[in-house]
């Protein structure tokens, strides 16, 4: 038999070494169940600012179409830019030679204080109706002769070229009251002009040009106001406000007349609307009236937020100097502020009267009065 062969060495045994493996990749796997990935995050742009509001005040170029240059005027007049706005109806003068516009060109000029400036934009025939309203505003200004002759040769001059112009017409009218205290019969024709050329009662009757046909009806109330004809007055201011409602001169004229009869309920009533007025001086005038009619009415607080609307129209704000008042508006709002109320309000009306009394401008009597008033708010 043959010897028995030695042993060799164990073999290995791979089971024990799969099972090893497979620990660890089911160690692994949890692991990873544990704890998944976790994707990136995409972080949003904000959204984009939106651009700024355009400064209505910025300047700009003029409209080529009317109405959109006269809403710009209007604009510009709310930003107390008012060589912009001579400067837009001297353009619409230039587009559209007809005495419309030099006519308003006039009237922003003499609110604002600009008549030099007006008077070099003032160029071509149909300048001429302008020219004639800032001669006779002079006129009532100076009282000169030479002011009256040249307001006199301009109108006439507008009215040959064209005899029914409404805004020569008005020119026309408002010479004549000019002379009417010495020369009586410029009266008798002024209310003869208004008789012959004003249209009726009905708005649409305004051949063509409402704002025109407004401006005639408010000087011919002027005229009737003159006569001692309140009751045809008021006719005439109501068909001026219907045919241009939106026009605040007429109002405050009317306004103004009904605060010198007395009727301060109907004065404050015309008041109000043009406290929203685009100029400033009218807004002025606005706030002055309203508040001496709150005032008659007795309402002091009413008074006084009209007077504070007048000064703002001013650009002067409480704690402002006094000084930079004009001297009716330190007069009257010093005078609604001492009546009941707290020291505050009190030491303003000081502050105010102290400053009117030291005009020398101020008015004797008011003088009188905010003297009597100082004495009685250091009681």
């Amino acid at each position: 038999p043959s010897p028995p062969s030695s042993p060799g060495p164990p073999a290995m045994s791979r089971r024990p070494a799969r099972s090893h493996l497979s620990l660890r990749t089911a160690a692994l796997a949890l692991l990873c169940a544990c704890k998944p990935i976790a994707a990136p995050t995409v972080t949003a742009a904000p959204p984009p600012a939106p651009p700024p509001a355009p400064d209505p005040c910025a300047d700009t170029s003029i409209p080529p179409d009317t109405d959109a240059a006269l809403a710009r005027a209007a604009v510009l007049r709310r930003c107390g830019a008012p060589r912009a706005v001579l400067a837009i109806h001297a353009e619409l003068l230039q587009r559209d030679p007809r005495p419309r516009w030099a006519h308003e060109l006039a009237a922003v000029a003499l609110a604002e204080d600009l008549v030099p400036e007006a008077r070099e934009l003032l160029q071509g025939p149909a300048a001429r109706v302008g020219l004639a309203l800032l001669n006779v505003a002079a006129y009532e200004t100076t009282g000169t002769p030479a002011d009256r002759e040249a307001a006199r040769t301009e109108f006439q001059a507008a009215l040959a070229l064209a005899p029914d112009d409404p805004y020569a017409l008005a020119v026309a009218l408002r010479h004549d009251l000019a002379l009417a205290d010495r020369e009586p019969e410029r009266l008798a024709l002024a209310a003869q002009i208004c008789r012959d050329r004003i249209p009726g009662d009905d708005p649409d009757a305004d051949g063509g040009d409402p704002r025109g046909a407004a401006l005639l009806a408010a000087s011919c109330a002027r005229v009737s106001l003159a006569a001692h004809e309140p009751g045809e007055a008021r006719r005439r201011f109501a068909l001026a406000l219907a045919l241009d409602p939106g026009e605040p001169a007429p109002r405050l004229a009317w306004a103004a007349a009904e605060l010198a009869a007395g009727n301060d309920r109907k004065a404050a009533e015309l008041y109000a609307p043009a406290l929203d007025a685009p100029a400033a001086s009218d807004r002025y005038l606005a706030g002055l009236g309203l508040g001496v009619a709150r005032s008659r009415l007795h309402d002091p607080t009413g008074a006084e937020q009209a007077y504070r609307l007048a000064a703002r129209a001013r650009g002067w704000r409480t704690g402002d100097p006094p000084e930079r008042l004009p001297p009716e508006l330190q007069f009257n709002l010093g005078l609604a502020l001492a009546g009941p109320g707290d020291p505050a309000r009190h030491a303003e009306a000081r502050l105010l009267l102290t400053a009117y009394i030291a005009r020398p401008d101020a008015d004797e009597l008011r003088r009188l009065r905010a003297r009597q008033l100082l004495l009685e708010l250091a009681d």
